[in-house]
């Protein structure tokens, strides 16, 4: 990769992804193939027409899978397999075809290097189970309620939220409730 123009004119993107890669020779990626081919498919999107375009994109990208050198994702391989497979959501047209849309999950995802996702493991799970649905039908036909969701969970970044753990997981615990049939099959009540 590193022989496109790209990485060719910015040394620092060439870095942060060998420094990505050197994370493949520890022993949770020698001991689990399917995470460590996972992890470079996901990184053969940036080979894509949009990445190629929007190096800002790329970096921010690099910038969150980073995050899986700190000890929570390190211990947990559930938990970055988790966030692995979200990231495939990318791939689908949707994504493809509106930028804004994915950066705006990159950018939501990016909240959880703060303190109180970082001392919950909990709550950062919950919170990506959340995202989990937004691959049902209903979401995939419905941009707007995509989006909606994300504007709605930026709004955990607020101070109250921030300082009142209890508020932001009941919040996310009553939205989980639209992933039971009653409120899949019923539009007027979601």
């Amino acid at each position: 990769m590193m022989t496109l123009p790209r990485f060719q004119s910015d040394a620092h993107l060439a870095l942060s992804v060998i420094q990505f890669y050197s994370m493949m020779t520890l022993p949770r990626f020698q001991s689990d193939a399917h995470l460590a081919l996972s992890v470079i498919q996901f990184y053969s999107m940036m080979t894509l027409p949009r990445f190629q375009s929007d190096a800002h994109l790329a970096l921010n990208a690099i910038r969150f899978y980073s995050m899986m050198t700190l000890p929570r994702f390190q211990s947990d391989a559930h938990l970055t397999l988790s966030v692995i497979r979200f990231y495939s959501m990318m791939t689908l047209p949707r994504f493809q075809s509106d930028a804004h849309l994915a950066l705006s999950v990159i950018q939501f995802y990016s909240m959880m290097t703060l303190p109180r996702f970082q001392s919950d493991a909990h709550l950062a799970l919950s919170v990506i189970r959340f995202y989990s649905m937004i691959t049902l039908p209903r979401f995939q036909s419905d941009a707007h309620l995509v989006l909606s969701v994300i504007q709605f969970y930026s709004m955990m970044t607020l101070p109250r939220f921030q300082s009142d753990a209890h508020l932001a997981l009941s919040v996310i615990r009553f939205y989980s409730m639209m992933t039971l049939p009653r409120f899949q099959s019923d539009e007027h009540l979601f």
